[in-house]
């Protein structure tokens, strides 16, 4: 018994410092592993210590890869551009003047990147920042010099730094790379900003592109309303309004049409702001609503419009002059 008894013990012994052994080649090879991922990890680390270069897109703000107007529209798909609707006067931009009643392609082009349509005009974007234009021309809206309609996309100039454009009923503005703003085609109510005022009837062509201003650096702007007024937003988030101010929608205070951007107050916290066609409607970093401009007919049945309030703030017919807060924010 004794002999067996030792000779078990001698046996565990030696399971035990074979098990020992494992063990401790097994922790050797995870410190070894565990070295080997560290210093890789710390080469991985190093490769993404230079900062990469980054692709910047050349516009200030979003490109429209999609644009409705009142009787044509038309829509960036993968580079192509596509148009339907109306086409008197070429806006569709396939070469015809034949309505269309689904989307045909313009040209062949796959390097089209925003689009904007005004009341019977078309221009766009491509990807090198080339600036393109078709359609009614009548007012120089197109910018091509002349006033003469186009059926298909001609370039406007040979400048390739424009970054973003949109389209009032007859007539264009646009931003270019260094922020500046430019206009061109009807200037009846003073919309590009710029000291070329007439009577509403016999409004002054720009038949060209022409800065506006003073050199600025402008971050976004609203697609203007077919009433001629127009808002721009600046860097340090300050809203600014010019052109037609019939119902006060500029928000300045008055009802006074402006032809050179008026600054919307003193607040430097408005994101972003969109146009009825003689109301506006805006939002505040803290995400605060404000309204401004026609608020409805004065004279109106009651029982049509039972004190509807265009404006939001629970008012029918009184129109605002300045923006109104319609709601609270909560937070952007």
């Amino acid at each position: 018994m004794k002999i067996s008894r030792a000779k078990n013990e001698k046996h565990i012994r030696r399971i035990t410092v074979f098990l020992l052994y494992f063990l401790l080649c097994s922790l050797i090879l995870v410190l070894v592993s565990c070295d080997e991922y560290v210093e890789q990890s710390t080469n991985q680390i190093a490769d993404y210590s230079t900062e990469p270069e980054l692709a910047l897109s050349p516009s200030p703000v979003p490109h429209n890869t999609i644009a409705a107007g009142i009787f044509h529209s038309l829509v960036i798909i993968d580079g192509s551009l596509w148009a339907w609707g109306f086409n008197a006067d070429g806006e569709l931009g396939d070469g015809t003047n034949e309505n269309r009643n689904r989307p045909v392609q313009v040209g062949t082009d796959t390097d089209w990147v925003s689009v904007a349509v005004g009341m019977s005009h078309t221009v766009a974007l491509k990807a090198d920042g080339s600036l393109w234009a078709w359609g009614n021309n009548f007012h120089g809206q197109l910018g091509d010099g002349t006033t003469e309609n186009r059926f298909s996309p001609v370039q406007i100039g040979t400048d390739t730094d424009w970054a973003n454009i949109v389209a009032g009923s007859d007539y264009t503005v646009a931003i270019k790379t260094d922020g500046t703003l430019w206009a061109w085609g009807h200037n009846a109510h003073g919309q590009f900003g710029c000291e070329i005022v007439s009577e509403f009837m016999d409004g002054s062509k720009v038949l060209e592109p022409a800065p506006i201003g003073t050199y600025e650096v402008w971050t976004q702007m609203t697609t203007p309303s077919m009433c001629d007024t127009n808002f721009l937003i600046k860097e340090d988030g300050s809203l600014w309004a010019w052109g037609n101010n019939s119902h006060g929608q500029l928000g300045d205070g008055t009802t006074t049409s402006r032809d050179t951007p008026v600054q919307i107050g003193t607040d430097t916290d408005w994101v972003n702001v969109v146009l009825g066609d003689t109301r506006a409607v805006a939002v505040k970093t803290d995400g605060s609503v404000w309204s401004w401009g026609w608020a409805g007919f004065c004279s109106c049945d009651e029982e049509d419009y039972d004190g509807i309030s265009w404006i939001g703030d629970g008012t029918h017919g009184e129109d605002r002059h300045t923006p109104v807060k319609i709601l609270e924010g909560f937070g952007l």
